[in-house]
């Protein structure tokens, strides 16, 4: 039967900031980042769409920059300035995503700790704070009626949060996560390129190593793109990295497969082939690879319907919408994230 995420109603945190002021408060406190705290909370899970505030997603306008640079009919191929405009808004991205993600773990550990320190509010049952009545001392900020649904809502969610990451795990082990009913019409999964399936043996990495280590390795058939790329790449000098779909032979390249690839110009590139047609690619000189690595990002549809007959899933599944990303990490490391949602979901 389908896998349903339907009780984890609380795990998009920028839902839970808009429904819980205790979260709100603990995560504008946590929060580090430049970006504005809620639009921060709203792309980890839309990270492709306008924020609900009208700002527009640096997702988005970072791939518009990566087209413009490296797809094959880009009118930006060869300028400089655009090409250093990519790599800031690649390390922004990656440090405001590094300061939200510490501010949701921030945020929900101090969730927890409320709820452990108040397990009721009822004064019939007794003040376990010392508080009469049900009054908030510690917080004189929020009414009692306001403390009691916050404080009832949240304990209900470590049972939520617990089942999020259980029920997940189980979709990824029986097929790409079998992708049965959707939390909020949204499922990530993440680490799907670089563990499974893994790297080719071309793309064997030394944890201590620069980036550029695999290239020593003899090139495989399969590290070898099935389609045409642009002619700034080396041929010879492709490794296949992983993909986001399962292969079906250890030793062929799976369904949208990405490679390192040396280009003109002493360039390290991290190519991907989204469904095995057409290609994206970003780059960046040997010499100033970005701490955070490469990273490319791209849209499929194709990911529930590969799974094939064998695989049943709940209705109105089949045809999700699966965002994808990946990071060539700055030593040699490979991650993956793949975020389903419904197409009806704005």
């Amino acid at each position: 039967m389908g896998v349903s995420l339907a009780e984890n109603l609380y795990d998009d945190p920028y839902d839970l900031a808009l429904t819980d002021p205790l979260f709100l408060a603990a995560a504008a406190a946590a929060h580090t980042g430049r970006w504005s705290l809620l639009d921060a909370l709203w792309w980890e899970w839309h990270p492709e769409e306008p924020a609900p505030s009208g700002s527009p997603s640096p997702i988005f306008r970072l791939r518009a920059l990566q087209r413009r640079v490296f797809a094959a009919d880009g009118d930006a191929a060869g300028d400089h300035d655009v090409a250093q405009e990519v790599r800031e808004l690649e390390a922004e991205i990656a440090a405001e995503r590094a300061a939200i993600t510490e501010t949701i773990v921030a945020a929900r550990a101090d969730l927890e700790r409320r709820t452990a320190v108040r397990p009721h509010l009822d004064p019939a049952l007794g003040d376990p704070d010392g508080t009469q009545d049900g009054s908030t001392a510690d917080d004189p900020g929020i009414r009692p009626a306001d403390a009691e649904d916050a404080a009832g809502s949240s304990a209900v969610r470590p049972t939520r949060r617990r089942l999020l990451p259980a029920l997940i795990l189980v979709a990824a082990l029986i097929a790409a996560a079998v992708l049965g009913g959707l939390l909020g019409n949204r499922l990530t999964v993440t680490g799907l390129g670089a563990e499974s399936p893994p790297p080719s043996a071309g793309a064997t990495i030394d944890p201590l190593a620069n980036p550029a280590a695999l290239f020593a390795n003899a090139q495989l058939p399969k590290d070898i793109p099935a389609v045409a790329v642009s002619a700034i790449f080396e041929p010879d000098s492709f490794r296949y990295l992983g993909s986001a779909g399962w292969p079906e032979d250890a030793n062929l390249a799976g369904p949208s497969p990405f490679y390192a690839a040396r280009a003109v110009g002493n360039l390290l590139c991290l190519v991907a082939v989204p469904e095995g047609s057409g290609f994206l690619s970003t780059c960046a000189v040997e010499s100033a690879y970005p701490a955070a690595g490469l990273r490319l990002y791209w849209e499929s549809a194709d990911f529930v319907a590969d799974m094939g007959p064998d695989f049943f899933v709940e209705e109105g599944v089949g045809d999700m919408i699966g965002d994808v990303s990946v990071i060539w990490g700055r030593t040699g490391e490979v991650s993956t994230q793949l975020t389903l949602r419904s197409p009806t979901v704005p």
